[in-house]
């Protein structure tokens, strides 16, 4: 089978880039408070349209010149015209590009450190009006609004709800009483996405939706969610993520677990390719009337800008629409429709009008995935039809045109993906081609179904149920595709890498342009198996035995490995943090979770393992299955495990590691009953090489116990020292006393915390003890992720910048 024509690159590629560097070196520049002054880049871009006008001239020139040249070849010179156009194209224009990008980022940037200056206006009570769905936080549910000064002028916040049942919609207008705080150090990436702060609001007047057409088109919004919402099922939640983007009641659910697992968590939010299926299906249908070419496009891209609007203007959403405008108007001009170049048009002007588009993560994976289906599917789809399973045919469709858009999609978005999320989805393509004709049924029957119930409610009612019905059947595969063993698993890239590599692959495919062989795509295949499987079984096998408590925010997460055998004590709060902590720490399969006690910061990611790594136990503290048994992470354990894979510890009972490591119980010595603080189940690691009962080093690890806790242990065990000691309850005030310090003996503290936390932790009283004591101390917040290596009668110690040093 031959390779299929290679399609033009879009000129606007390395352009788009251009545009993001632009941006980028703006908001630097403005966020060290170093702006750069627009006229500067502005009058660049004028020299840089000048060049553009003389190279069209020279073009034209050249045109003229081929056209009467009788000698040549007229493709040949075609060819020639068209490197001559790209080579005096391509240069001036990324400079422009560039220009106009650092410009108008200086402009936007330089805005947002004007209104920084102003904050000091925002006291008492504000106006406010939310602009997006509700984000649910370990402690608390945000949203982000716009908030407006006393001469009418507005600035983007981000505002967390005090009473987080008050929480409104999307659209809401209020007045509050707000308490401003200044954007943290580690919180640099509000201001790229063009926030100035974040607002605790109270005392809350809502005013309903605004009375503008932006309120109008919220209102009815807020009102097909309701309606969604209203009918029983699963599907229910899964459907207004689908069609309207909210996604709400999915937020760490079941349902969103499984779709992360499965590669398909793309298709709950709004995006490029909801607007392309609904584009696809009303071309369907317009083509069957009897209608002009023209006027078909104008109705397709008419209701196609409607959808957009009424899914509350999704950035991925409102590029779509905007590729779409550009393809109608070459079809007006006469001009032939690239998609690509429309794509990557749309792309620089979103970045132009709006420079925050520049960090918006799912702006660039729609990008991604646009880019890489309209340049490589076609050649994929080729090379999907030898493998020789499918049936080999000269024009590629049906299953296997359906694969490879899913293939390209999937390694196109890769690359950033990964870096995102650190979970690498091995059953993506297949989840993809088995739940894709359904989501595809779900939307269509929902988009018709909000478009009739205003007119004729019972059909339409009767359409949206159809649709929660196919969504309920979606949730379904996915569930089922998500317990498959491996499904998914944690993998860390930088973005820098990652990035490099995507482009690298891309460039070296295109170039290629390989001819489809049945044997080269089974070799390949074959590779690409062996080498997944090396990194999912073999690479944690390599692992020496350690001590790693992550860094994972406020929060205890702590890792205990030697070789293939891992354990997990505590999850801490952000499932996030969690999945990128495992990824670095190359952790594939967990012997068991160990939950200390019930606090969210210690449980709260639970969940979050689900579909990721295969966990064999859950430990919870004796008592706690009898006390707490409708406890929501004593039910979580139950759904990742199984409820006979749920058990408990007590007092002296081991938990062996691997052939070296062993966790001993040490607290609670009695029943617990609530899984607070005071009941926290206390273990202590020790690593023993020569296996003859004396350790060579021990650890201990308290969870959230404090000083009366430890004194107790202490009088329970007496003699007990330890070379490592994981502090209590993230350093607090009460964690321990010195005279404790000194009777543990240890070498080296660690201390789990997140960064600039609210709580003050750690406590400058326990830092002070620990100091006078000459002990080691070292911490989450400060150094990331902190391991003990143990190596016979020594130790290394390692933090996240990769030094290590023996202690």
């Amino acid at each position: 089978m031959k390779a299929p024509c290679r399609p033009m690159l879009p000129i606007l590629l390395v352009p788009m880039a251009a545009a993001w560097a632009g941006i980028t070196l703006a908001s630097q520049s403005a966020y060290q408070m170093q702006a750069i002054d627009p006229v500067i880049p502005f009058s660049g871009a004028a020299v840089c349209v000048l060049v553009l006008t003389l190279g069209f001239r020279k073009r034209r020139n050249a045109l003229q010149s081929s056209s009467s040249n009788p000698e040549e070849h007229p493709k040949k010179a075609d060819t020639k015209t068209r490197h001559l156009a790209a080579r005096l194209t391509i240069p001036p224009l990324t400079a422009l590009v560039f220009c106009l990008a650092l410009g108008l980022g200086s402009q936007f940037y330089g805005s947002l450190t004007q209104q920084i200056e102003r904050v000091g206006e925002l006291k008492g009570v504000v106006d406010l009006v939310v602009i997006e769905d509700t984000q649910f936080y370990p402690r608390s549910r945000g949203s982000e609004a716009m908030v407006y000064f006393s001469d009418g002028s507005e600035a983007r916040v981000r505002i967390y709800w005090n009473d987080t049942s008050l929480a409104l919609p999307k659209g809401s207008h209020l007045k509050a009483r707000v308490t401003y705080t200044p954007l943290r150090s580690d919180q640099r990436w509000l201001f790229d996405k063009g926030c100035i702060g974040t607002l605790s609001i109270s005392e809350i007047e809502c005013l309903g939706f605004s009375t503008d057409l932006w309120g109008q088109i919220d209102s009815f919004r807020y009102n097909n969610v309701q309606r969604i919402e209203a009918v029983e099922g699963d599907g229910a939640a899964l459907l207004a993520g689908v069609l309207l983007g909210n996604r709400e009641r999915l937020r760490d659910s079941a349902i969103e677990q499984d779709f992360r697992t499965c590669g398909l968590a793309h298709l709950i939010a709004v995006s490029g390719t909801h607007l392309a299926i609904v584009a696809a299906l009303l071309a369907w249908f317009l083509r069957r009337l009897p209608l002009g070419r023209k006027s078909e496009v104008c109705i397709l891209v008419s209701i196609l800008v409607l959808y957009v609007v009424l899914t509350g203007m999704q950035p991925s959403a409102i590029r779509s629409g905007i590729m779409a405008g550009i393809a109608a108007f070459s079809v007006f001009t006469g001009r032939r429709g690239h998609a690509p170049s429309a794509l990557t048009t749309a792309a620089v002007l979103m970045m132009l009008v709006y420079p925050a588009n520049a960090y918006s993560l799912g702006f660039w994976l729609s990008v991604c995935s646009v880019v890489g289906i309209t340049l490589f599917a076609h050649l994929t789809s080729h090379w999907v039809a030898t493998a020789g399973v499918l049936k080999r045919e000269e024009s590629p469709g049906g299953l296997s045109q359906t694969l490879a858009f899913t293939l390209v999609a999937m390694a196109a978005t890769l690359p950033i993906a990964i870096p995102a999320f650190a979970v690498l989805s091995l059953v993506s393509p297949l989840a993809n081609l088995i739940a894709g004709p359904l989501f595809t049924l779900a939307l269509g029957f929902g988009v018709v179904a909000l478009v009739l119930i205003p007119l004729f409610e019972p059909l339409g009612l009767l359409l949206l149920n159809a649709a929660v019905l196919f969504s309920d059947l979606c949730a379904l595969l996915a569930s089922i595709i998500a317990r498959v063993p491996f499904a998914s698993t944690p993998l860390e890239l930088s973005l820098a890498f990652g990035s490099v590599l995507g482009i690298a692959t891309a460039a070296l495919v295109y170039f290629l342009w390989p001819t489809p062989k049945a044997k080269t795509l089974r070799l390949g295949a074959t590779a690409l198996i062996v080498a997944t499987m090396v990194v999912i079984l073999v690479f944690p096998h390599t692992t020496s035995p350690r001590l790693i408590v992550m860094d994972v925010g406020q929060g205890d997460a702590i890792l205990v490995q030697e070789q293939g055998s891992a354990i997990l004590i505590d999850t801490g709060a952000s499932g996030s943090a969690l999945v990128h902590a495992l990824a670095r720490n190359n952790v594939r399969s967990l012997k068991a979770v160990v939950i200390t006690h019930l606090d969210n910061d210690h449980a709260g990611a639970l969940t979050r393992l689900r579909g990721l790594v295969p966990v064999e136990n859950v430990y919870f503290a004796q008592g706690l299955l009898e006390h707490q048994s409708h406890n929501e992470f004593l039910l979580q354990a139950q759904a990742l495990v199984g409820a006979g894979e749920v058990r408990e510890l007590t007092q002296g009972d081991v938990l062996q590691v691997g052939r070296t490591i062993s966790l001993v119980v040490l607290w609670p010595e009695r029943v617990a009953t609530e899984g607070s603080n005071a009941e926290s189940i206390c273990l202590l690691l020790q690593y023993d090489v020569d296996a003859d009962g004396v350790p060579e080093h021990q650890a201990l690890l308290t969870g959230d116990c404090e000083h009366e806790e430890l004194a107790a242990m202490l009088r329970r065990f007496p003699g007990l020292q330890v070379s490592v000691l994981k502090v209590g309850h993230h350093g607090s005030r009460n964690a321990m006393i010195p005279a404790q310090v000194h009777a543990l003996d240890c070498r080296v503290a660690l201390i789990s915390v997140g960064v600039n936390n609210s709580y003050g932790h750690p406590s400058l009283v326990i830092l002070d003890a620990l100091a006078e004591a000459d002990v080691r101390v070292m911490r989450t917040d400060e150094q990331g992720d902190l391991a003990c290596l143990f190596n016979g009668p020594t130790m290394n110690l390692r933090y996240a910048t990769m030094k290590q040093e023996p202690y």
